[in-house]
């Protein structure tokens, strides 16, 4: 008697879409049975995630999709990435480390993020004596994580993980590159040559769509080479596979793939996998093979690689890496008899005794006992006043006594901008040694020259570098540039 299959559903979270896949994992392996795109209404968002997640109940059900087990996946642009050697330890240990790390890190209360980490593992093959364990901080903001339960519970799923999507994609296809073209935008998950894969946001899916030919796509594979250029610890390979999601001309998909093989030196990988994900022009067999499980077939021209790899989750937990709901950075609940409750009970037994001690000696202590009952209530007004003044100047503390030296960094360059709005930013890379590097769009040179200008003469950058100029490709009047600088403080 044939097995019955087991049906799980994966889903790529966008700005405003999502992407939905449907597996069906059975002994000889894992079929894709359909996917469908939900584009959000005029008035949904994932701010009203109970209305939103009614909505999707019924385009599951009139979409014929049903599973009820799903994984969810959010975009890289929604998550914050920190890299870290840690020190041999227990992993509670690290996980306090890690924490502690994060309030520096992203300069949030602790309470605003969901956390977790990849790597970490002490004796893997990444470590190096003296050296540290590699791992890398992800970060998300917990009010997202809580919409997204929020939301699958409104429509009738069981959420099982909360994990990035690229990450699933690049540990699913089990290649050191993943150029992914979703919905969302455009993404790079990386193997690092330390074993901890990374991932990049590059740059909005509008930036596909709209480009127009060769120098668009040069452009793009520009971007993609520079950020795997800044990844600190290495790559294991130059090579690229890239994996289409958003439906884009075969054509234009060919111009990319030739301007990465230019700028890397290497040719892009898979293109078996390519075909399996909707890439036309290929010939070789659509099947994406997984190492120690089954294989999932997808059917030509179904550009679900995101999310049918979210729906492999649910059999395969071990791809997600990472884990928002069942993070390894998640704070436990205190146990009933801890330390502090320990120690209140010693407490409230002491003031048991003194209280003893005052019944029986209240005959000759009454008259003093009265007076400080009399002082108390007098004072009681003013300790009010005292401990409501000191907690608003104890939250604006933080500010300045914390205040981390990127803030002030951001702040310095925010200032070289003139307010015509003729140049603007696309992204501020920083490193720990505080190097980092400006890049941007502007209409013309000129208003690139007066930001340039304007950082020299601050005294809290120095090492200005124009590191590129040049058209961008995605309209003639704008004009991409890069500054290289070192934020050494206003002193």
């Amino acid at each position: 008697m044939a097995m019955r299959g087991r049906k799980s559903l994966g889903i790529a979270f966008g700005n405003r879409s999502l992407q939905v896949a449907e597996i069906n994992t059975s002994a000889s392996g894992s079929q894709l049975v359909k996917s469908a795109e939900f584009l959000f209404g005029e008035g949904d968002s994932l701010s009203d995630p109970l209305k939103l997640g009614k909505t999707l109940a019924a385009f599951l059900k009139q979409n014929g999709f049903s599973a009820r087990q799903a994984v969810a996946g959010v975009p890289a642009q929604w998550l914050m990435l920190k890299e870290k050697l840690l020190p041999p330890a227990a992993p509670a240990a690290v996980a306090n480390m890690l924490r502690i790390q994060a309030e520096r890190d992203f300069s949030m209360e602790p309470g605003a993020l969901a956390l977790d980490y990849i790597g970490g593992r002490a004796g893997g093959a990444s470590a190096r004596a003296n050296e540290g364990t590699p791992a890398v901080l992800i970060a998300v903001l917990s009010e997202r994580v809580e919409r997204i339960r929020l939301l699958a519970k409104s429509a009738g799923l069981q959420l099982q993980i909360i994990t990035a999507t690229a990450l699933v994609l690049g540990a699913a296809a089990q290649r050191p590159q993943i150029l992914y073209i979703g919905a969302n935008g455009v993404e790079l998950a990386m193997q690092g040559s330390n074993g901890v894969p990374l991932l990049r946001y590059i740059c909005p899916a509008s930036t596909i769509q709209n480009c127009n030919g060769k120098p668009a796509m040069l452009a793009l594979a520009g971007e993609v080479r520079r950020a795997m250029h800044l990844q600190k610890s290495g790559l294991q390979s130059s090579a690229i596979t890239l994996v289409d999601d958003l439906g884009i001309a075969p054509e234009m998909c060919k111009e990319l793939a030739l301007a990465l093989a230019e700028q890397t030196g290497e040719p892009p990988e898979g293109e078996s996998w390519l075909k399996a994900f909707g890439v036309a022009g290929m010939s070789a067999d659509p099947a994406l093979s997984l190492s120690n499980g089954p294989a999932l077939s997808l059917s030509n021209g179904a550009h679900a690689a995101g999310c049918a790899a979210l729906a492999l989750c649910a059999v395969r937990p071990d791809l997600a890496g990472v884990d928002f709901i069942h993070s390894r950075l998640k704070v436990k609940p205190p146990s009933k008899f801890n330390s502090k409750a320990i120690w209140g009970t010693v407490a409230a037994l002491i003031f048991l005794g003194a209280a003893l001690w005052l019944f029986l000696d209240e005959e000759q202590s009454a008259a003093e006992v009265a007076e400080l009952q009399q002082k108390r209530d007098e004072m009681k007004d003013s300790v009010e006043i005292a401990k409501s003044f000191i907690s608003r100047m104890g939250t604006t503390r933080t500010w300045y006594d914390r205040r981390p030296d990127y803030l002030e960094c951001m702040r310095t360059i925010t200032l070289c901008f003139p307010a015509d709005k003729r140049v603007w930013t696309s992204g501020l890379s920083m490193h720990d040694d505080m190097h980092g590097v400006l890049s941007g769009h502007a209409m013309d040179e000129k208003s690139i020259l007066e930001v340039l200008d304007k950082l020299k003469s601050s005294k809290a950058v120095t090492e200005i570098k124009l590191l590129n100029m040049h058209g961008s490709g995605i309209k003639k009047t704008d004009i991409s540039f890069a500054i290289g600088f070192v934020y050494v403080g206003a002193g």
